[in-house]
């Protein structure tokens, strides 16, 4: 009797919500069309990286070897002089490799075509029709 009483005097606490609002958070806070929203987002970088490989790799490379004592790690010409000769204790190799795909049988162009598709479908699976939603 307490609980009813104090309600009926504090009307603010007691609100009410229309079916607009209900269905528009529901579609906000679904976790269905979230995970529809998050696999169109998938597809679009999927797209983008396929989009990507076609200007190519740059790749940096390198080699440390340390030997324990001197040795020579230059070829050596004559005339051959013992007193000139200098060892090493370490042989630093370092690179720069660029790859770029020449021709690859338009696997690019239609993998790039694909994911768009994919990209679609996803779109189309989130809205399936006007008059359906998903909760």
């Amino acid at each position: 009797m307490k609980k009813l009483f104090f309600l009926l005097l504090f009307p603010i606490f007691t609100y009410g919500i229309t079916l607009e609002q209900l269905i528009e958070t529901a579609v906000q806070n679904s976790p269905y069309l979230k995970e529809k929203r998050l696999e169109i987002k998938i597809k679009k970088s999927e797209k983008n990286v396929v989009k990507g490989s076609r200007f190519g790799e740059i790749k940096l490379f390198g080699t440390v070897i340390r030997y324990e004592d001197d040795r020579v790690l230059y070829p050596i010409t004559p005339p051959i002089n013992p007193v000139t000769l200098t060892g090493a204790q370490n042989q630093l190799i370092l690179g720069v490799r660029y790859d770029l795909p020449l021709f690859t049988g338009f696997r690019i162009t239609n993998q790039i075509k694909i994911s768009e598709i994919n990209r679609r479908v996803k779109r189309v699976r989130l809205h399936p029709h006007k008059g359906g939603t998903y909760f």
